[in-house]
């Protein structure tokens, strides 16, 4: 698993060579909340869950609020930075298709929306 200094986090086996799930909690939760659930939706797979930097009620979130919860534009353009220093923009294409799991309802469109 890669070294992330700064961020606080759980992660499985760092001799697995697939490469991880990344798990990001919501507003006022923490690193220990999505693992069970990647484990359910891939039992074994690599993941690295990452706890958000900003304290947060009672738990903690990756970017800041406004008072009235919506959210500091300023303060998600830095912590996306944060997360993502050396990632640069891919075109849509540039991007491999989602696989949709057998658990999608069957009213589910059969295809990623354009």
């Amino acid at each position: 698993m890669p070294d992330l200094e700064g961020f606080h986090y759980r992660a499985t086996s760092s001799t697995d060579t697939r490469p991880p799930f990344l798990l990001l909690h919501g507003s006022n939760r923490d690193e220990t909340e999505l693992p069970p659930r990647a484990e359910t939706a891939a039992p074994g797979w690599p993941y690295l869950s990452l706890r958000g930097p900003i304290p947060w009620e009672s738990g903690y979130a990756f970017f800041r609020r406004n008072p009235d919860r919506t959210l500091d534009h300023a303060d998600l353009a830095l912590q996306t930075e944060r997360l993502t220093p050396s990632s640069k923009p891919q075109s849509r294409a540039a991007c491999s298709p989602v696989r949709r799991s057998s658990w999608v309802s069957p009213t589910a469109p059969s295809s990623p929306p354009p």
